[in-house]
Order: C-alpha cells, then structure tokens, then sequence
C-alpha cells in the first residue's frame, strides 16, 4: 500500500507532531509511505529521515500551480492513497488527486468555520467566508475522513455537509515509551536546567496564538500569585501572533520574575514530569494532544469546557468556563494544594485504553484498506 501524505508545512504544531510520530509505525506495519509539504518549512524533518523519508516540498505558488505540482508528485510516485492534512494540502491535494483518479483521505483537525473562528482577531470574515466555500468544494470531492474527535466530526458533518457515513474518528495517539515516565530523578534535573527549586510550578504548552488563549493563564496566574506568591508560570510554545500581547500581559512587577517564556521546546515531556499542573485555557480545540501526554505522565490538569477537552479526560476533569481568569485560578489553586496521586493514576489509565500510538496507528491503516476499496468502487 502506497500513500502520499500531504501536509501544508513541517513547522512545530500539533498536527504536524502527529504525522512525525506515526510514521515509523506506519512503515513498520507495511505503508510505503511518502510525504510531501506545501511550505519549505521542515523544522521536524529529522525523525523522517531516520526511516528514509525524504519529505518533497511542492512549493507555495499560487494554489493552482501547487496543484499542477501536487497532481504530477502523484501520477510520479503512482501513490495507491493521497492522505492530506490542514487547509492547504487539504484543498491542492483533493483537487490533484481527484484529476489522477486516485481515493482522497482528509484529516479533520479543528473545528473551524464555526462561531469561535469568525471571532478570531485579524482575520477577516469574508476570507473565513471564501475557505469555508473552498473547502466545501473539497469535501465533496474527498472520499472519506479521518476526525481526530467525535465533536470535529460532527462539527464537519454540519459545516460542510459531509454525511457522518463518510467520517472515522480516530483520536490522536502518544508513543508512552518516547513519553517516559514521572521520577524524582527527571524533576530535579530538568527544574534544575530551568533554574527552580520545589516552587509550585504551573506549565503552558501552545502557540502563541489567539485560540489558545494564553493571555487567560497569565490573568488566573497573577489572580494566584496573591495567594500563592511562590509560584512560577512556564509557557513552552513558539512564537506567534499573539507574542507581542502577551509579553505586555505578563510585565506586571509582582509576577514578571515568574512568568518564564520558554520559546519552542523538545523537551516537553520533562517539563510535564518537573510541573506541578499543567493549565490548558484553549479557546478551540479540535484533539487536544497536549492533554493526552499530560495524561500520559500523570500531571494534573485544569482545562476549559470544550468538548474535545471532554472528550479526552472524561467525566471527571477540572474543567472551567471559557475565558473565566478567575475560575481558572481558583481551580489551579486547588490543584496544587491537594494530593492528586489516585486521579493522575487514573488519567495514565484513560490513556493506556484509549490513546497509545500503536493502536490509533493500526486504525489509521485500517482506514486506509477501506478508502482504497471506497475509491475503486
């Protein structure tokens, strides 16, 4: 079994994380696999190359000439499966494929055209307008999908009026041995490269972007520092357009000394051994994978109320009102007064049933066999 899969760049996020990570498991289970990206960025390139895949940058051109790129990668590599992920490769890869003849599989990440995109600063509604249309076009073109939750599934059976029939949800899997595991010994020496002792210490993973709000955990954080003036905030994320924000947001004199910016880190599983409680304030969500490994190492967590965070962590999580400094606050101050070692035992149980990288990759595979056979009838 040939794939192509197609994805808009090998920047740090999510999603792209996500491809990196299954690919060797992908290989090993008998995929001939090729990747190929739109944008030159390939800051996760490396893992790939270590199972010799060489990843094919197409080139951000215009969207029609990415497609005639796109269309000639897969007549070349004679790809059984065109696989693509985020809006770009979603759009060029369907069109390409299609022209080729060859089954389209789509990766549902977000759930975007929906209420909470159109509220996004700087982003105009009649460019939402024109990709929600763009991407409706594609959708109906695409043989089937892959939802990395049940409530992106449903969000895109609505927004683009794809029939669920045509929707798998497979969630998002964590490799456990790459992860590791919680010790004294990796508390001790990573806090001790981030220059802290047993401060309370309360850590951010994300963008610095509008979704991921942020700018909330560093208002719950200074709400928290007056009770608990001990505490230290780390916010791991690379830069983005919120930086500049957030920066003005965290230089107030009594907590400016700790608030750390990590910038962009590959070290975030030690970083979740050597926290106290990991803060989760997402605006929107589509599968949470930074609760997953969270859960995975047994950190507590306080996240908002969005149902893929739900969805992830079950029934009884810490989860807050959106944009509820205040309630975030409180929460993460509870957390860190009180002894969590029954719950976090129980989160790295939810993880072991539900989100090992194994088992989301052999489903992907299935899906796989069964878009193929969708695509030749």
């Amino acid at each position: 079994m040939r794939v192509l899969q197609i994805i808009d760049s090998l920047a740090p996020g999510g999603t792209e994380r996500s491809l990196v990570a299954a690919a060797p498991v992908l290989v090993d289970l008998g995929v001939d696999l090729h990747v190929a990206t739109i944008a030159d960025r390939l800051d996760l390139a490396a893992p790939l190359a270590g199972i010799g895949i060489d990843p094919i940058v197409v080139g951000k051109n215009s969207r029609f000439r990415t497609m005639r790129s796109l269309e000639q990668l897969i007549k070349s590599t004679r790809v059984d499966l065109v696989h693509t992920q985020l809006f770009e490769s979603n759009i060029a890869g369907v069109f390409a494929a299609k022209r080729q003849g060859v089954p389209r599989l789509t990766s549902l990440v977000s759930t975007e055209f929906g209420s909470s995109h159109y509220s996004t600063p700087d982003l105009r509604r009649t460019r939402i307008a024109g990709a929600h249309a763009t991407a409706g076009l594609a959708a109906a073109m695409t043989t089937q999908f892959h939802a990395v939750s049940q409530t992106v599934a449903d969000h895109t059976s609505k927004r683009l009026r794809v029939h669920p029939s045509k929707i798998t949800v497979i969630p998002r899997g964590r490799d456990a041995t790459a992860l590791g595991r919680r010790s004294a010994k990796r508390r001790e020496a990573t806090r001790a490269r981030l220059g802290l002792a047993d401060e309370p210490l309360i850590l951010v993973v994300a963008r610095h972007e509008f979704p991921k709000a942020i700018d909330v955990a560093i208002d719950a954080f200074i709400r928290l520092s007056t009770q608990n003036p001990a505490a230290v905030l780390a916010i791991a994320g690379s830069n983005g357009s919120q930086t500049e924000v957030l920066h003005l947001a965290a230089d107030v004199d009594h907590v400016k000394d700790r608030i750390h910016f990590l910038g962009a880190r590959d070290d975030v599983a030690d970083l979740m051994g050597a926290s106290d409680v990991l803060c989760f304030p997402s605006r929107r969500e589509g599968m949470p994978g930074t609760l997953i490994e969270a859960m995975a190492l047994e950190l507590p967590i306080v996240a908002t109320d969005l149902a893929p965070n739900r969805e992830v962590l079950g029934p009884d999580a810490d989860l807050v009102p959106l944009e509820d400094a205040a309630a975030m606050a409180q929460t993460l101050r509870a957390r860190l007064e009180t002894d969590t070692t029954v719950e976090t035992g129980a989160l790295r149980e939810r993880f072991e049933e539900n989100f090992t990288l194994d088992n989301a990759v052999k489903s992907q595979v299935d899906l796989y066999k069964r878009t193929i056979e969708a695509g030749a009838r």
